[in-house]
């Protein structure tokens, strides 16, 4: 399964639309991609979905990990320069979870 550019206002639209559902969709079809490109996962994406649906900061911290690490390796294999948004991520993801998926979501669409 290769990675997916997704539209970063569709994500936000179908996040506000669905009052949340498609957050929890799209952040474990994310993981999953991920993990499928590099043959790595530090979270499992089944793990990141259950805690988005019951302690949703915790996952949004995992999804900031996980989703750094793996584009980094997806760079290195592409022979790309690092980038470290794992910070700015962690704390969006805890006060704006949306504004954090659409960041990811860009970020995905550059290196895919």
């Amino acid at each position: 399964m290769p990675i997916t550019q997704r539209s970063v206002v569709k994500v936000i639209l179908f996040s506000i639309i669905t009052c949340g559902i498609y957050m929890l969709y799209w952040m474990y079809v994310t993981a999953k991609e991920l993990q499928t490109a590099t043959g790595r996962s530090q979270f499992s994406p089944a793990i990141i979905l259950v805690l988005a649906i019951f302690v949703a900061p915790v996952a949004c911290v995992l999804l900031a990990m996980e989703c750094n690490d793996r584009l980094n390796d997806i760079r290195a294999a592409k022979g790309m320069p690092p980038a470290d948004n794992m910070v700015l991520w962690i704390v969006l993801g805890i006060l704006l979870p949306i504004v954090q998926f659409a960041l990811i979501q860009n970020e995905i669409n550059q290196v895919a």
